[in-house]
């Protein structure tokens, strides 16, 4: 009886208290935004060292996939170096370690529990970017006044872009009829709603809610691309679910009627156009060249560089990324093409399989319609949104090898 007293109070006492979880919670949350001047690469060290003492102290195993991550990485940038003969940059690779490991420890500290708070943070958040968005379409000049409040804790970036942060908002001037939520813009935003939302659709199935109706609405003001995409696949499934053959035959024609409208809507339009065509933008920081690409092109660009290479770069620049046909460094943004880049086609591989282990161990009865419909989702959002360095990315990679099956209902 003493011994068992004994274990569960051991047990008991490695566990955060539960406004601890929620605060690395946020606090993950934030460094994915990146829109606070605090958030650069020695608070980044902070939080890593940080990390490393809790997760020290409260005693946590180490579980083979950090261990098995870390060799890959190790590996696949000491054979591309060798091959490249290029340049390495130990900063940069011991960046990209720490980028991934502090995740990792705050999952361990956080626990099984840590995407049910997560979703319950996002929804807070998304709550309160409605009536602030409400606010900047129909009194811009009252939420562009708070700009003086804000711009000490503002990142330089959002700063010269225009607009102001404020950790539960992000007012974009240029962008003043969508809403970015809690996130540096309105695709990512939209990303973290997705995100949210899936994992209610995995622990709940496609039911109709309110929770779930305030999710769409917010994706809705974000005008993004890949929330009308994602709002259209989840009603394609809702359909399939169904098992109503009338309704899928009347659900497919209109879900891609309903993109084609919104693919011409006046605001999407350009954006559409802008994936489907080069940039061609040339730009110079700290005197070095860049060519800057849109998504499609930037994959494209990375699945020719893959044939030549397919192990992976790592963090070794690349012969092609510097040849003479371009004269200078080619930039892109998408995390399935960086991933790529860096990890080659079995790291990719690996990742995506990830993705689909993550979505399973949610579920509590399997349905192969909605892990796939949730995977393909997933992957859509990774590919216009650059996550690839991101904790959230992480946290997702890792869970399914840390918390095999999480089988209870969410509410």
């Amino acid at each position: 009886m003493t011994t068992n007293f004994y274990s569960l109070y051991k047990r008991r006492s490695i566990v955060l208290s539960e406004n601890a979880q929620y605060f690395f919670i946020l606090l993950i949350i934030l460094i994915s935004a990146n829109s606070l001047k605090i958030i650069t690469d020695e608070f980044i060290i902070g939080v890593f060292i940080f990390t490393l003492f809790l997760f020290l102290l409260k005693k946590r195993n180490i579980d083979p996939i950090i261990i098995f991550l870390f060799c890959a990485w190790g590996i696949i940038n000491l054979v591309s170096f060798i091959y490249n003969r290029t340049s390495f940059d130990i900063w940069t690779f011991t960046g990209f370690i720490v980028k991934m490991i502090y995740p990792y420890f705050i999952l361990k500290l956080v626990g099984e529990t840590f995407f049910e708070k997560f979703e319950k943070v996002v929804f807070a958040l998304t709550v309160i970017s409605l009536p602030l968005y409400a606010i900047q379409i129909l009194l811009p000049g009252v939420i562009n006044s708070f700009t003086p409040i804000f711009k000490n804790i503002t990142s330089e970036e959002i700063l010269h872009s225009g607009g102001w942060y404020s950790i539960i908002f992000r007012f974009n001037a240029s962008s003043e009829l969508r809403n970015s939520g809690f996130m540096w813009e309105p695709g990512a935003f939209a990303f973290m709603i997705l995100l949210a939302l899936l994992f209610r659709i995995m622990k709940n199935g496609l039911v109709i809610d309110k929770r779930n109706i305030i999710y769409i609405i917010a994706l809705i003001t974000t005008l993004s691309t890949m929330a009308y995409l994602g709002i259209a696949i989840l009603l394609l499934a809702y359909s399939i679910k169904s098992k109503n053959v009338i309704a899928i035959l009347i659900t497919i024609p209109v879900v891609f009627t309903y993109f084609s409208f919104v693919s011409n809507l006046s605001f999407m339009l350009p954006k559409m156009q802008d994936y489907l065509s080069t940039l061609d933008q040339s730009y110079t920081p700290g005197g070095k060249e860049y060519l800057k690409v849109n998504r499609v092109a930037f994959l494209l660009f990375i699945l020719q560089e893959s044939v030549l290479f397919p192990l992976g770069y790592g963090i070794v620049p690349s012969k092609y990324m510097y040849s003479e046909f371009f004269g200078k460094a080619l930039e892109g943004v998408g995390t399935i093409a960086n991933l790529l880049l860096y990890w080659g086609w079995l790291g990719l591989i690996f990742f995506i399989r990830s993705f689909y282990k993550y979505f399973k161990c949610l579920q509590i009865e399997r349905d192969g319609v909605l892990l796939l419909f949730a995977a393909i989702i997933l992957i859509l959002a990774f590919f216009s949104n650059p996550f690839e360095k991101d904790p959230i990315f992480y946290s997702i990679v890792f869970y399914p090898f840390i918390f095999k099956n999480i089988n209870t209902e969410y509410v």
